[in-house]
């Protein structure tokens, strides 16, 4: 009996936690990117659009907002739930998860998955001059 209870319990902490995991913050704070829940594509691609435009603004870049959007569409379709299992290479902008968990990426606290973590890092990896990582980019 005691058994269940406690594997009851794990299974609820881990449920709780995998629930927040996008709630933390490129600190660790539990200060979290601004929900948004789409209704249609045309919403959730102005709605990149719209967050390419203040992570250009945020981490500004050399290349036009526009040259974003195109490594997008061409690495995911502007799909977040992208996957390619031959690297793995997950999301919008296709990343593995160890370059996503590297010290450059502020947004590395954020699901792999989370579509507007990837755009603020991928301006941030632009910044950086990390462009060549994206074979898209040279498309």
């Amino acid at each position: 009996m005691q058994r269940f209870i406690i594997i009851g319990l794990l299974a609820f902490v881990i449920l709780i936690i995998a629930s927040n995991a996008n709630n933390f913050g490129p600190d660790g704070s539990t200060n979290s990117l601004p929900a948004f829940s789409p209704t249609g594509i045309a919403d959730q691609h102005s709605q990149y659009r719209t967050w390419i435009a203040d992570a250009h603004k945020r981490y500004p870049y050399s290349e036009s907002e526009d040259k974003m959007w195109r490594v997008l569409l061409c690495e995911s379709s502007a799909r977040s739930d992208a996957y390619n299992a031959s690297g793995p290479y997950i999301g919008l902008y296709q990343y593995s998860p160890a370059t996503w968990g590297g010290n450059w990426n502020p947004y590395r606290n954020y699901s792999i998955y989370n579509a507007q973590a990837q755009i603020y890092a991928t301006a941030a990896a632009w910044q950086q001059s990390h462009q060549s990582w994206w074979e898209c980019y040279y498309k």
